[in-house]
């Protein structure tokens, strides 16, 4: 959409050129009788047609390098080579946005860093919470072993003759800290 409407206004900036052009021949030949006036004139005119198409030449041709070095500056920052650029320090306009380009670089890649910081420390949380659930504190064994071995030593002989006597493995018996 864009470059339809920009060919448009090419086309209507060189039709109105071309109309004022001739409207410029033709008040020349109906007006002026000297015909080396007439075709110094027109020499004139056309000298600055000329110069003002050279000129939007040129400024369409700053512009389209103004563009390219920026595409090459942004393509940089993207590869993550933002010292590839060291015209910083000149003074033009490309310079400029350089300088601000490599600023949000910078806290955009320091934004980047505090994320991955952030995201590693939640990752470590959540394996010390997932190693804390799967690993009780304390004696080793779960909670149901202390309390049987604790309700059999206490329980008496009923207890024993009851439950066959040993319900636990000696070597879980003699565990330091049970008793």
């Amino acid at each position: 959409m864009r470059e339809k409407r920009r060919r448009l206004q090419e086309a209507l900036l060189f039709l109105g050129a071309a109309v004022l052009f001739g409207a410029m021949v033709w008040l020349l030949w109906a007006y002026v009788p000297r015909r080396e006036v007439r075709y110094g004139l027109l020499g004139i005119c056309a000298g600055l047609f000329l110069l003002a198409a050279l000129w939007r030449a040129w400024v369409r041709r700053q512009v389209a390098d103004f563009a390219d070095s920026l595409c090459d500056i942004l393509d940089s920052l993207i590869a993550g080579e933002p010292d590839r650029w060291p015209q910083i320090y000149e003074d033009s306009l490309t310079a400029k946005v350089q300088g601000k380009l490599l600023q949000f670089y910078d806290i955009a890649r320091e934004a980047r860093r505090e994320s991955q910081r952030d995201k590693q420390t939640i990752q470590e949380l959540v394996s010390d919470i997932s190693h804390q659930v799967k690993t009780p504190s304390g004696c080793a064994g779960h909670p149901h072993d202390h309390a049987h071995v604790h309700h059999s030593v206490h329980a008496g002989p009923e207890h024993e003759q009851k439950h066959g006597g040993d319900d636990l493995p000696p070597d879980r018996l003699r565990r330091p800290g049970l008793f």
